[in-house]
């Protein structure tokens, strides 16, 4: 049957924009905890009313997909792309100052969120006084967020893992 919301979680409304391995892996982990997300490609123009829309795009196409989207006065964008932007600037530095946001970012991978394993990620937000309430909305049973007012740390450190990562890998390869 179909899953329930936790009464532990809020009942949040939820949009996904970007249908890549890690838009669908939120998608499938946020449809298993019940909450019937939104999904939609990154292609052509959005107006999205929803409490939170997670933006799960690469982050060569962040800033086309931003032109595209409309966002609700209250809804919160979260940025779910890793890396730096060409200038060297983090990815939220393409927003709007009139919205409040958050950046997503963790060890998780894709195929983790999709099969319900547990995982841990970072939750960095624009406003401090919305950390709690971001954190509680978008975790779910396996999906823990711990929120900070740091999102520019939080993006420059998830830039900075995905290089380690990617030297790591490059080590191992050539090493066999």
């Amino acid at each position: 049957g179909k899953s329930r919301v936790p009464p532990w979680m809020t009942k949040a409304t939820l949009a996904i924009v970007g249908k890549g391995a890690f838009g669908s892996g939120l998608h499938a982990l946020y449809t298993k905890a019940g909450l019937s997300p939104d999904h939609f490609g990154r292609d052509g123009p959005l107006t999205l009313r929803h409490d939170y829309v997670l933006l799960a795009v690469p982050t060569a196409a962040l800033d086309v997909v931003l032109n595209r989207v409309r966002f609700a006065s209250d809804t919160v964008p979260v940025l779910c792309c890793k890396g730096l932007l060409p200038d060297g600037a983090v990815p939220s530095s393409l927003l709007s100052n009139a919205h409040s946001f958050a950046v997503l970012s963790g060890p998780g991978f894709a195929d983790e969120l999709a099969k319900g394993l547990p995982t841990v990620h970072s939750l960095g937000v624009s406003d401090a006084s919305m950390g709690p309430k971001a954190a509680q909305d978008l975790s779910t049973s396996t999906f823990r967020l711990y929120w900070s007012d740091d999102p520019t740390g939080i993006q420059v450190c998830g830039a900075l893992k995905n290089i380690l990562a990617i030297d790591r890998k490059s080590t191992r390869l050539n090493s066999s």
